[in-house]
Order: C-alpha cells, then structure tokens, then sequence
C-alpha cells in the first residue's frame, strides 16, 4: 500500500482571490478573507476592533461622510481662542468640529459667523473637500471646506465665515472743507499750508471708490474687490482754476472728506480701504484706511507727490470663484436717475429671467459682479454695481431717451457671477515667490474647466483663473497634488498641470500618456502613488509608468467591465454559501479611496444590498511570498462609511466616519462594544491532479487563537460541501 503523503498549507495572507478557480490558487491566497490583517509572516490575525472619538453623544445623529484633520500652531491673540488641533467632519448636511490643545473629541455643530445670531452651517449633505492654505495677510492656517451649495472657511476658534469679502456695493460720500483752512474736523492740518490735494493743469478730477478687508488677526485678512467710484460724474475739481459750469470745484489745496455712508454688512470685514484717482496720477492709488464703523471717515490731505508710491488698487480679488452664467434674457423698464446731470439710470426687471442679487453676507449663492453688460435695446449698458434686487440694477451710462419706457428688450449673452461654489477643492500646490495655490473643479456650467486662487491670497479669484481643459462630455472628476505636481482627472483621461507664469494662463494641462480617468468623484487616494476609482477597478498610477489595475488579478469579478450595471457577478466556485455583493456603481459618491501611513488602501463602497463594505488593500510588498494584495473585507459596527488617515503630529490615527454620527479609530479586540466575526476560506488543493479522486486519513488544524468562539470547516470537492471538525 502507498504511503500516506503529508501537505502543509501555512497561513501566509498574501490575499484573497476571487479571480482563478478555487483549486489554481497560489500559495498564500484564499478565496475569501473577511476581517483580518496580514500582521507578520505565516500569521493571519482578526483586524483591531474600532472606538470612537466621540465624546459625548454625537452631535448629529447621520452619517458622517467627511473628514479632516488640521494644525494650527500659531498662538492665541487677545480677545479670541484658537486650538492647536483640530478635527472636521462633514455629518449629513452639517459641519461638526472637534479642537483641542491635546486630543479633540468633544464635536459640536460649527456655526455660520455671517448670520445673527450665528446658525448652523447647513451644507449640501454631499462629500465636502477640505484644503488647508495659508495666505499673505496671516500666519495663521486655515481650513477651506468645499461643497456644491456653499464654500466656507474654518479656523480653529471653531468658527466658520464666508470664503472672501465681497465688494462694498456703494460709493464714498465726498464733501470738500468749504475755503482750504476750514478746521471743522478735529487734528486736520491746515490744508491751505501743507499744499493738499490739486489736480493742478491736468484737468482730471478727483474720484475716490473702497475696497474691504478683514482683520488679519481675528480672522484672514481677506480683501475684496474695489466698489463703485463716488457718483458725482466729473469728480472734483481740486485747483486755482476750476471749469465754469462745473459744480464740483474746490480751491487748490483743499481738503476733501471721504465718508462711509453706510457700514458693510459682512460682520467680518474690519477696515475699509480709500482709494484716489486723478490729478497727476492716472491709477487707483492707496490714500489711508478708516474703520468699518459708523460715522467712519478719512480726511484727505495729501498731494499727487504725497501718495505716488502708494499700492496700486488690485482688480482681481473676486469671491472665489467667479464664473460665466447662462445668458438670460426678457424685457425692462428704464428709469434715468437725473437726466438733467446725466448720473446713469435704473433698469428695473419686467419680465424674464432674474438678476443675481448682491447680499455681502449670504455665502451660499453667487451675485452679478459691478461692471456686468446689458444691452437694453440693442445698446450696451454697463453695471455702476451689482444688482440690489433680482429685479433692479443701476447702470453707468445715460438713458434719458429710453426714460421711463416699458417692455424694452434686454439681453446678457455672458454674465459673470462671483462666490460659485465648487465642490472639489484640492491643494495647495507651490510656495515661494509665486505662492500657494488652490485649484478646483465641480463648475455645473463648465464642467471641463479647472479654477485656481490667486497665488499666496486664496480667498482671491481673479478672472483668468480659470482653463477649460475638457468638453462636458468628459468632465473633470477631481485632482490631487502627487509628489508637488498637481493632478486633475476627467472622467475618461489624466492630466499634468504645468506652470506657465507670464503666459497668457498661469497654468496649462497636458494629457498624461495613457493615463486612465475616474468614475467616482471622490475614489482617489494619494501616497508613495495614486489611486483612482473606475468602472473596470482601481488603478495605480506612478507617473512616467504604465497605470496598473490592482482589482484585476484578484477581484475581477468586483468591477463591471462591460457596462456600469449592478446586475450580480457569478459566484465563484468555492463560495456557494457566502455571498459577496459587488459596489454599487449607481452610487458612484460612495466609492470612495483612503491610504494611510502603515500601507493600507481602504476602498470603502455601498454595495447592491445596500451594504457598507471596505475591502482593504496591503501595499507593503514586504515578503513577496508573505505580504501584500487584498488582505481582507471588512464590515463594522457601527457600518463604516469612509476612512481617512490624519495628517500632522502628535495624533496620527486612522479616523474612519460612521453612519451614527460618530468617528472611530482602530484600537480595541471589539467594534463599539460588540465581537467581530472573522472568515477564513482557503484554496483548495489538489495535489497537482485534479482529475484523481483523493482519500484524506485527517485533516489537522494547528493554530494560536484569542477567539471566544471558533466554527471550523473541512471543505471537499472546491468547498462543495463540508464536514464539520
């Protein structure tokens, strides 16, 4: 009689494989792994349970979808409290905030600072994106939050404002000192003795528009766009020789009183900025700044050569972001302000479309921007500043033949709208002379466009920052900066973003050869490489290389490859008694891709049963006979919806979001109080013939467990049926 043959088959986890039949596994694959980790050669252990973060009870009782972690190493100020860590997290349609000097766990609702009083931030209830950017103006980080309905900024007093300041929308309230030596304002000089303001023979009148700021202490800093000019249509003449007629005119040397004749409404904004032009100077130059207060005003004392090497005023500080709106279109009347003096008109909305109105402190919806074109018959007027109502906008030019007219036919074929949420915002990319940038994309009406801030002011959009890359038929999904390049995906392709500073583009994109594009919005994840999301699985990407699908060799039967159904894959043989659920590729905003520092992936889906899942990734080739590939797929209590790996010092933990409203961490034997159940199924062995039938004396199992309960199967015929041992 033949002797017996003896077999070992040592628990090496190099992975589960759903792809080859269940008997042409190699060694160290298993046809299905459930809940464990390859810690260490020849072992497989169960995953850590998870604890939560949380203290307390959870704020919002919904998923959380988001995450974020940020430092802020920049010392308190008088009057404000600002955390040395903090945590974010997007929960339903909330922002919930953890800070702390230690360890932040104690989450509440972050408020909206522009409402009185402050209310809670109310968001989209998508994924939010989070970039963490300084800026010129504070040494102080800050945390942009990105979303479809809304673009905020947190800093760490645990306060959320409106990303940018709008423009004032009015003009100054100018008045001249009478004589030259009136002394009406308390510590003006003597205008008459210090030369003062004069246009001298230049015959160009003084006119004077404000621009905003935030304080840079309390808050950013932030700067707006410049408003409207003063309305007084020639200025003021300031000289020895003023024009007749012109009602104007002050004596050379003269000073002149620049008023606030209202204070602006967004509750951040700290200063306003005075702006000259005229006389010998032919600029917008700095003259002084008065307080946001009211009754604020600046007295102006200075001659052309006084402020020649003042700031020149920036034209390009529009709320993030602005865009191009749809042409609208419909009928007005005309009302002229003062036909007489031929100070502009009104163009009240009759029929059609809506204006978008300004309102300084809602940073939820974008507003037509000063200096918009309406052509009202057939003629092109020009917006003095952005539109009150949705119904009435004041223009520049005359109009007294069209006063008081009805049903005019009016058209904006290409009106540009600030403060346009993007959704997906990523960053910061640069430093240096040329600053930090921030790109995004998410723009519903050019889809194919990517946007970035103005460099080292992040709260600043100037109007070409924008390149439109792809068509709408192939959007753009996301980006990531990857080894200090930036990255932007469509849907179909990759592309490199190049600087071209002094170009007609300060940056330009070229398509990365072979690159593969993404499905789902938020399926990146970058580390040593990036991955993405697609249809037919993830791919691996290190740039200069062919992109690798790392699902193929293992989890083929996952990923759709002829169409994005979720109709169900055929079970592999082996598995006739466990069923595995592919993602649901109808719910593309829950595929979703996290690395972390040790070396995992984490693919987190909602598969075809509605099911939360992680199928986790070891990237650490390590041992190749021992280490790497998809070690396992998890499932958690509480469901797990998306992990993150924290940046910064001191706490780096893996934070995962759960659909209680709560944030966990890998740490104890249990999930949140209650045993895991870990599943283990092996290939099977034929001992290299698969058509002989074989007689097995025993089976032996040796194994070092901590498991309160192990169920142990022998399986025969590929898992066909099974003894119990």
């Amino acid at each position: 009689m033949a002797d017996w043959q003896q077999d070992h088959a040592p628990f090496h986890n190099m992975g589960m494989n759903l792809s080859l039949p269940v008997d042409k596994l190699p060694e160290g694959k298993h046809r299905y792994l459930r809940n464990v980790r390859a810690f260490g050669d020849g072992q497989i252990h169960g995953r850590q349970g998870i604890e939560t973060v949380t203290a307390g009870a959870a704020p919002v009782a919904d998923t959380v979808h988001s995450i974020k972690r940020f430092d802020d190493p920049v010392g308190d100020p008088a009057g404000a409290t600002f955390r040395a860590f903090n945590r974010l997290a997007g929960v339903g349609t909330d922002l919930i905030a953890a800070a702390s000097d230690s360890s932040p766990d104690s989450y509440a609702i972050v408020n909206d600072q522009h409402q009185t009083p402050p209310v809670a931030a109310v968001f989209s209830g998508d994924p939010l994106s989070f970039a963490v950017c300084h800026s010129d103006f504070t040494a102080r980080p800050f945390c942009f939050v990105g979303d479809s309905l809304k673009y905020r900024k947190y800093l760490s007093s645990i306060q959320a404002w409106q990303v940018g300041v709008a423009p004032p929308n009015f003009g100054p309230l100018v008045t001249d000192s009478g004589d030259g030596t009136s002394q009406t304002v308390p510590g003006t000089p003597d205008a008459g003795t210090n030369g003062g303001p004069d246009i001298g023979t230049t015959d160009s009148p003084y006119l004077y528009r404000f621009a905003a700021r935030s304080d840079p202490t309390i808050v950013t800093g932030a700067r707006s766009n410049a408003g409207p000019a003063d309305r007084k249509i020639w200025g003021w003449y300031v000289t020895q020789n003023p024009p007749g007629g012109v009602t104007n005119t002050a004596a050379a040397g003269t000073w002149l009183r620049v008023a606030l004749p209202q204070v602006h409404p967004d509750k951040q904004v700290a200063w306003i900025d005075v702006f000259r032009f005229g006389g010998s100077l032919p600029n917008w130059i700095y003259v002084g700044t008065m307080r946001n207060s009211p009754g604020a005003f600046l007295v102006d004392t200075f001659a052309d050569i006084d402020i020649a090497g003042n700031p020149l005023l920036e034209f390009d500080n529009y709320q993030p972001f602005l865009t191009l709106d749809v042409p609208r279109a419909g009928t007005c009347t005309v009302t002229a302000n003062d036909p007489a003096a031929g100070v502009g008109a009104v163009v009240t909305i009759d029929s059609g479309d809506a204006l978008r109105a300004y309102e300084a402190n809602d940073g939820n919806v974008p507003y037509d921007v000063q200096g918009n074109q309406i052509i009202i018959d057939g003629r092109s007027f020009t917006f003095y500043r952005s539109p009150d109502t949705t119904t009435s906008v004041e223009v520049v030019e005359d109009a007294e033949d069209l006063d008081g007219l009805a049903g005019r036919d009016w058209i904006m074929p290409n009106p540009e709208m600030a403060r346009t949420s993007l959704q997906r915002v990523f960053g910061p990319w640069g430093g240096g002379e040329t600053g930090e940038f921030l790109f995004a994309v998410g723009n519903s009406n050019r889809a194919g466009a990517l946007y970035w801030t103005k460099g080292n002011h992040p709260e600043s959009h100037s109007a070409t920052g924008v390149l439109d890359i792809t068509s709408a038929s192939d959007p753009l999904m996301n980006g990531i900066v990857y080894d200090g390049t930036p990255y932007v995906f469509s849907s179909e392709r990759m592309f490199r973003i190049y600087p071209s500073f002094g170009q007609v583009s300060d940056f330009s994109a070229v398509e990365v050869p072979n690159g593969k594009g993404m499905f789902s919005k938020w399926g990146i994840a970058g580390g040593p490489k990036i991955w993405t999301v697609r249809r037919d699985g993830i791919y691996e990407f290190d740039p200069g290389a062919e992109p690798r699908n790392i699902t193929d060799p293992d989890l083929y039967p996952l990923f759709s490859h002829e169409g994005i159904g979720t109709t169900a894959f055929p079970t592999p043989d082996g598995l006739t008694d466990i069923t595995i659920k592919p993602p649901d590729f109808n719910s593309p905003d829950s595929l979703r891709l996290a690395y972390s520092r040790d070396g995992y992936l984490y693919f987190d889906y909602l598969d075809t049963d509605a099911n939360r899942r992680t199928l986790v990734y070891d990237t650490n080739p390590g041992n190749l006979q021992h280490r790497g590939g998809w070690v396992s797929i998890d499932d958690y209590t509480p469901a797990v919806v998306m992990h993150y790996a924290e940046e910064g010092e001191s706490l780096r933990e893996v934070l995962m979001g759960a659909t209680d409203g709560r944030l966990y961490k890998y740490n104890t034997q249990v999930d949140g109080g209650g045993d895991i159940s870990c599943h283990i199924r092996t290939a099977s062995r034929d001992q290299g013939n698969p058509r002989a039938r074989f007689h097995y004396g025993d089976v032996e199992l040796d194994y070092d467990s901590d498991c309160q309960l192990v169920n142990i199967k022998a399986g025969f015929d590929d898992h066909s049926y099974f003894t119990t041992l």
